[in-house]
């Protein structure tokens, strides 16, 4: 072929033919002619490595040349019934299929990872070509060769496969003829949507095939579900290119996972489904409201409205679907949070969130098993109520606050009474929590002045919490005894540090080091009986309720 004229890339897919055609008669000799289908399996080697090397010393691009080669290698293996034989070729041909792999890599690479870049843009028009919206200012560097090379690498694994079974080369030829179709618009330069249509139609294909299959199927969900998985998540992220796309990319992806976690035949693909579209429901919801031309803080509503629904949801199943009913409240939880996350742009709408999902988890504290949610359903309106005050720059939030403690504090002393086994945390903490910390905050947050209320609110709070401080300790609880001696403890920071400042600055330098010294050998001296000490008062506070 040289000689003629040819270049080495002719000159080595001669010799590709070459190996072929050997290939050939060593599946026609089989067993009946040992030593022809030996000599022919030796022919296809020596003829794969030559071309592997020279496509790699002369190709420009060997990838092709490599996976051919390796597969002819592969496929001659198949035939060696000695077992030392068969590794040797297996060896032989997974050189050149490894070399292969290495060409395509970087492409490969940006077909299903570029695209995540689009989660740090906004939306915009929608692209055309495939290739030039792989990302934000990328372009796909591959080419149409590159799906070429994988389907001949994924024969060659498949081909490989067979020898420890047929199920084991279809969980091998699957995936790899998956992610070679996902490449496919990209090769080809097709537009946009019909890249998305791909990646799409691929995934729901091997969603449902996930669905229907049994651990022990030649081609189980713990196959198909990571591909499908794979390929959605590339679609999904590469949706946020444009606003309509992503919508409809999460609607669709909540509706078919949905579908499965309803036919799902195996427990994890019913719960991961349920998942999924759980969060595909909250997403869609928030991505619908943002691409309606709402803000992203009036968008945080339809979150804690979906969260609100899966709730709900949830205590539907909790009887029959135990499991699932969880994913709905782990899910609602987590929409909860990007709602609130989404609304504290604005501390109006941090308010308002606040309230809702208070509301939201108040109604779930009334399922048996959810009792305990009421208090943090009570703490997230409390919390709600001064962020609103707050905002509105109120600097007395006594009035607003001290009624509802004490409120909290008479149903808390109520329900203690009924039962002196509840922990004092669950009885008197909110009530004593939203009477003092918001005067605490409010304490510390103000700005120095001399006014009536500035010099009112540390003594009535330091003596509120000494009164608290001695309350707990006649009847023995610990919530009144801690949230009162660390607001007393506050406020006597709070108010003795100016002082002791211009006192510190008044002394010589020396004074400070020299009395932190000594204070710190006092405590080394009695580190042992100091132990003690600490060891009784956590016993104490262990023992109360």
């Amino acid at each position: 072929m040289l000689a003629a004229g040819h270049d080495a890339a002719a000159a080595t897919w001669a010799m590709l033919g070459v190996a072929a055609m050997a290939v050939t008669c060593v599946q026609l000799a089989g067993t009946r002619l040992p030593h022809h289908s030996r000599a022919g399996a030796v022919a296809t080697a020596a003829s794969c490595v030559v071309a592997a090397l020279n496509a790699v010393a002369w190709v420009e691009r060997p990838g092709l040349l490599l996976a051919a080669a390796g597969s002819l290698v592969v496929v001659a293996a198949l035939r060696r019934p000695r077992r030392g034989e068969r590794e040797a070729f297996l060896s032989l041909g997974a050189l050149p299929l490894a070399g292969a792999l290495l060409t395509v890599t970087r492409p490969l690479l940006e077909a299903y990872v570029a695209p995540y870049t689009w989660l740090g843009t906004g939306w915009g028009t929608a692209p055309r070509a495939a290739r030039d919206a792989i990302g934000p200012e990328l372009t796909w560097s591959g080419d149409a060769l590159v799906p070429a090379v994988l389907a001949v690498i994924a024969v060659g694994g498949a081909a490989a496969a067979t020898l420890w079974g047929r199920a084991v080369a279809m969980r091998v030829a699957v995936p790899a003829v998956a992610l070679t179709g996902g490449v496919l618009p990209l090769a080809f330069d097709l537009s946009w949507p019909v890249a998305l249509a791909t990646l799409g139609g691929i995934a729901l294909v091997l969603l449902a095939v996930a669905a229907v299959g049994r651990a022990h199927s030649p081609l189980p969900p713990a196959v198909s579900g990571p591909t499908a998985g794979t390929l959605a998540g590339t679609a999904l992220v590469w949706s946020l290119a444009a606003a309509p796309a992503t919508v409809l990319a999460l609607t669709t992806t909540g509706a078919a996972t949905l579908l499965a976690a309803v036919a799902g035949r195996t427990r994890p693909v019913v719960l991961v489904s349920a998942t999924v579209s759980a969060a595909m429901a909250v997403l869609a919801a928030v991505a619908g409201a943002m691409a309606a031309g709402q803000p992203a803080r009036l968008a945080a509503f339809a979150a804690l409205g979906v969260a609100a629904c899966l709730a709900a949801l949830a205590a539907v199943l909790r009887t029959d679907r135990r499991a699932e009913s969880l994913c709905c409240e782990g899910t609602a939880v987590a929409g909860a949070v990007l709602g609130l996350l989404l609304a504290a742009a604005s501390p109006l709408t941090l308010s308002a969130a606040l309230a809702v999902t208070g509301l939201t988890v108040g109604a779930t504290a009334l399922r048996q098993d959810r009792r305990p949610a009421s208090y943090a359903g009570t703490g997230l309106m409390i919390l709600g109520s001064w962020v609103r005050l707050a905002d509105l720059g109120v600097t007395a939030p006594e009035a607003y606050t001290v009624p509802v403690g004490a409120v909290g504090l008479v149903i808390g002393w109520l329900r203690w009474r009924q039962r002196r086994t509840l922990s004092s945390w669950l009885v008197f903490g909110p009530g004593l929590a939203s009477a003092l910390l918001p005067s605490l905050a409010a304490l510390v947050l103000a700005p120095a002045n001399t006014s009536t209320a500035s010099v009112a609110r540390p003594f009535a709070l330091g003596g509120a919490g000494l009164a608290i401080v001695l309350a707990g300790a006649w009847q023995r609880l610990q919530a009144p005894l801690v949230l009162g001696g660390g607001v007393l403890a506050a406020v006597t920071l709070h108010e003795l540090a100016p002082w002791v400042g211009e006192v510190v600055a008044a002394l010589p330098r020396w004074v400070p080091l020299a009395t932190a010294g000594l204070l710190l050998l006092v405590l080394g001296a009695t580190y042992e009986q100091r132990r003690r000490d600490l060891r009784r008062l956590r016993g104490a506070l262990t023992r109360m309720s």
